[in-house]
């Protein structure tokens, strides 16, 4: 039945691991698929129960993506065969532990032969996993012999003879010289079944594995076989699924002979395939096993030399268009070998994965990506060589994207109806794609080309202003938001007491001396008439006085328009006289109230000149302008 179970995750590096391992036990599967936090690795099973997985970092994913003792990774395993039937093998690891120092082991009995001469034969495998380079093993195997050498791949098989009469179990201590001060792994294993009596024993050796030869490995063994009370016919299981020709012993009898048998090695790469190969009777003793002797053979692939594959990386830039955030980067691969790669594999540093068949590829960054950047590539030959190459990148931007820090205003000064004019401004560097906008809380908004807004008048107090600045092509729009005190227009101060005495002074010489001279012409008195213009003259001097000197004191502009707002009432007022005396037939007072009125229309002249003159060009509205407009 089929089976697939992850056996161990081992996580080397700090603070970011830059290997994980994964261990994976495998039945009855051909293909499997390892995929580490979205990452899939695929290997080829071959028979092998146990198939270890490497992701490297840089490689297969990102140096800074998992990060010990704080990451949260998950782990699958998975049969992809089509006709396989298991249920996948899933990891969480929560969180992440990295090893960086001590390997750990796993000690497994594999198998229990049959006694020979009051012992079996135990084939024991020890798995390391973490191991560094060079790692040197010793292993007390618990019979009182014991093992000590250099760790060639992750496993060590041994099969050792134990006693198979006791009771009590084994020890077997499985420990390291190289790392020094690693603790080793202790396992109790057995007791082994006692010795059936009358059964055949046998044994097997491999005496020497030939060299590589059109992909395969001759191994010539001798088979030793001993029958008891009983004959015995035995047979060779060479581990692959093939058996040699059947032999017979006599009963009591013994047979001793040598062979050779050609193993498959024409993997190209990988580790080394370990066959078992036993002795069986056949057909099986009652009562006695069915394996006699067994001895594991490993087979190393016929590697092929890859010294010569070598890939060579350049990258050139490109020129932008019209919608590119960067510049393009064109990567190219070489190489010397003589013959040219099948693929390429390319990996971007923005995560950009893609397979080629051509030595070129052109790729274009994002605009977050602008600074370094990196391109690698893994030229694939057809012998199975292959090489990775890397060549960091100047990631560089096509157009100078803004960025803006602050919002600033200058204000200007008090209007006539207590407003401010106002020009704000953004600290900017960089280029705008674009018209830059200014919104104020109001919903006032304004357009410029520079970073300068137009001036606008607004009210005395906090005043919300945001700013929007195109980013352009490849770039993101810039948003500043600022809110902005505004003072308050300070209040008039008051008037002097000596000026607001002129200025009553002279508008009630002004108003008596009309009177007289209405009066007088109503009542045909040239005295009246001149006494009045007389009075109305010094009026007129005074205001005039008090327009040039004191108004920009009492009041300011304030000031000087009450004073033309009432001249401006008083020739109205005239006027209607005027006009009401002309139809009653009183033509002496609808002259009188005529002269008075021009009077009133020259004093009105003269102040309003005035009144511009001392800076107060803004006029408000005022009454006569109300009722006349």
């Amino acid at each position: 039945m089929c089976d697939v179970s992850i056996t161990n995750v081992v996580a080397t590096g700090s603070p970011n691991p830059d290997q994980i391992t994964v261990t994976v036990a495998v039945d009855e599967c051909k293909l499997l698929a390892v995929t580490l936090d979205g990452i899939t690795k695929t290997a080829e099973v071959l028979e092998q129960p146990v198939i270890v997985v490497d992701f490297v970092a840089g490689v297969d994913y990102d140096p800074d993506r998992f990060v010990c003792d704080r990451s949260v990774v998950r782990v699958e395993a998975r049969c992809t065969d089509v006709d396989a039937d298991c249920p996948p093998s899933v990891v969480t690891l929560d969180p992440l532990a990295c090893d960086d120092r001590c390997p750990t082991v796993d000690i497994d009995v594999l198998d229990v032969g049959d006694c020979v001469d009051g012992q079996r034969p135990v084939t024991l495998r020890a798995t390391v996993f973490n191991a560094p380079d060079p790692t040197v093993y010793t292993w007390a195997y618990g019979n009182g012999a014991d093992e000590s050498a250099l760790l060639s791949g992750t496993q060590v098989q041994v099969t050792q003879s134990f006693p198979a009469s006791t009771t009590t179990p084994f020890t077997t201590s499985f420990g390291f010289i190289l790392p020094e001060d690693c603790p080793p792994t202790v396992v109790e294993i057995g007791p082994f079944p006692e010795c059936p009596a009358a059964c055949p024993s046998a044994t097997i050796e491999v005496r020497g594995i030939g060299e590589c030869i059109g992909g395969q490995r001759t191994v010539s063994y001798r088979v030793s076989v001993t029958a008891a009370t009983d004959p015995v016919t035995f047979s060779v299981d060479h581990g692959d699924g093939t058996f040699g020709p059947p032999q017979a012993v006599a009963a009591g009898g013994a047979v001793s002979s040598d062979h050779t048998y050609t193993f498959d090695a024409s993997a190209e790469t990988g580790p080394a395939t370990t066959y078992t190969m036993r002795v069986v009777a056949v057909p099986e003793i009652t009562g006695c096993p069915g394996t006699l002797a067994t001895v594991d053979v490993a087979i190393e692939p016929c590697v092929v030399d890859c010294t010569a594959n070598e890939a060579i990386l350049d990258v050139a830039l490109g020129e932008c268009g019209d919608n590119d955030p960067t510049r393009p980067v064109t990567a190219t691969a070489s190489t010397d070998a003589a013959e040219a790669p099948v693929s390429y594999e390319w990996v971007w540093s923005d995560g950009t994965e893609l397979t080629t068949v051509q030595p070129t590829m052109t790729h274009t960054f994002g605009a977050a990506d602008a600074g370094e950047g990196s391109v690698a590539v893994r030229a694939v030959w057809s012998n199975g060589c292959s090489d990775l190459a890397t060549i960091d990148v100047d990631v560089q931007r096509c157009n100078d994207c803004p960025a803006a820090s602050e919002i600033t205003a200058a204000v200007g000064p008090c209007l006539a109806d207590g407003t401010r004019p106002v020009t704000f401004s953004v600290d900017l560097s960089g280029t705008a794609g674009g018209p830059i906008t200014w919104e104020l809380g109001d919903g006032t908004q304004l357009t410029s080309a520079e970073a300068t807004s137009p001036p606008v008048v607004v009210s005395p107090g906090a005043q919300s202003v945001t700013t929007t600045i195109p980013g352009g092509a490849g770039c993101d729009d810039v948003v500043v938001t600022a809110r902005v005190d505004v003072p308050q227009c300070p209040p008039p101060p008051p008037p002097p007491p000596l000026c607001e005495f002129f200025k009553i002074v002279g508008l009630i010489a002004l108003i008596v001396g009309l009177v007289l001279i209405f009066g007088g012409f109503c009542a045909g008195e040239g005295v009246v008439m001149a006494i009045g213009a007389s009075i109305a003259a010094v009026g007129f001097i005074i205001l005039v006085l008090w327009a040039i000197f004191c108004a920009g004191l009492g009041g300011g502009c304030l000031a000087l328009q009450r004073v033309i707002e009432v001249l401006e009432l008083l020739t109205i007022v005239l006027g209607v006289i005027a006009v009401v005396l002309g139809i009653f037939g009183v033509d002496a007072c609808a002259i009188g109230a005529i002269v008075d009125a021009g009077i009133a229309g020259v004093l009105l002249a003269v102040l309003s000149m005035i009144f511009r003159q001392v800076g107060c060009q803004i006029r408000r509205p005022t009454l006569p302008d109300s009722i006349f407009s």
